[in-house]
């Protein structure tokens, strides 16, 4: 077990009073893991598995609730599982619905042009009140004009 994950354990008992619990906790991870499909304990799974431990633990009764995470995990949209997933649970969660058998970032919805041209539009926007601004306040006198300053050459030693 990851020692960040056992810190967040201790942690989430001891903010419900309930750190004298660890030991069930610890001893539940097993069974949510093969729940699971006995995904790997790295982030963010190993915060999933473990929250759902402590839920199963002090509510008294394993998945009487599902957080989104653990519901995510069942359908897929954290990928393939190493094994299958408990599929009584998995059934509650998708609700008739078909779990997700590709790679979910495919179903994510292409953003970077439009936000492209997004920022474009903006930065244009930005640009031209900034310009107008400047005029208003050239005009009233508040902000000069800028005018380049051309260094004079220094004398030459000796000569005109």
């Amino acid at each position: 077990m990851p020692g960040g994950m056992l810190t967040n354990l201790e942690g989430q008992l001891k903010q419900q009073s309930a750190a004298h619990r660890l030991d069930e906790v610890l001893a539940e991870i097993p069974h949510v893991r093969e729940d699971l499909g006995f995904i790997p304990l790295v982030t963010p799974t190993s915060q999933i598995v473990g929250t759902r431990a402590v839920l199963n633990v002090l509510t008294g009764e394993r998945y009487k609730t599902i957080a989104k995470e653990t519901a995510g995990i069942l359908k897929g949209e954290y990928g393939r599982t190493p094994a299958p997933v408990n599929a009584a649970l998995q059934a509650r969660v998708l609700d008739g619905a078909d779990p997700v058998t590709c790679r979910p970032a495919d179903l994510l919805k292409p953003e970077l042009a439009q936000l492209e041209a997004d920022v474009k539009r903006r930065a244009g926007e930005g640009h031209h009140a900034c310009r107008k601004r400047h005029r208003r306040r050239a005009h009233r006198g508040a902000v000069p004009a800028a005018r380049p300053e051309v260094p004079r050459k220094p004398p030459q030693p000796g000569g005109l």
